[in-house]
């Protein structure tokens, strides 16, 4: 069974050294909204970890399922204070990154 509670501490963990590298003087914001997104989908992210783990479903299919919620990840904090669209997508996208990476790792 996957420590879904280690997990979801460890992406928290990145969140902020990721924000700082992708968004400088905007970190606290994205690291904010980041750890927002994380709240309202740990229902859906944990049951999907743990079907991973068990084995339910492949790979592919946990990346697909995570990639479905990146519109659900407004960074509405990040909007606000006009980061620029190009590096409000990349840093989203590497939030997702994170979160498949160390889902999969943890797993493994």
């Amino acid at each position: 069974m996957a420590d879904i509670n280690q997990i979801f501490t460890d992406i928290k963990n990145q969140l902020g050294p990721l924000a700082e590298q992708n968004l400088g003087e905007f970190a606290a914001q994205g690291k904010a909204d980041a750890e927002a997104f994380l709240a309202e989908s740990r229902a859906n992210l944990a049951k999907w970890i743990q079907q991973l783990a068990d084995g339910k479903i492949d790979q592919d299919e946990f990346n697909f399922l995570v990639d479905t919620q990146k519109d659900a990840a407004e960074m509405t904090a990040l909007r606000a204070t006009n980061a620029g669209q190009v590096r409000v997508d990349k840093f989203r996208n590497s939030v997702f990154s994170v979160i498949i990476s160390t889902a999969v790792k943890a797993i493994a």
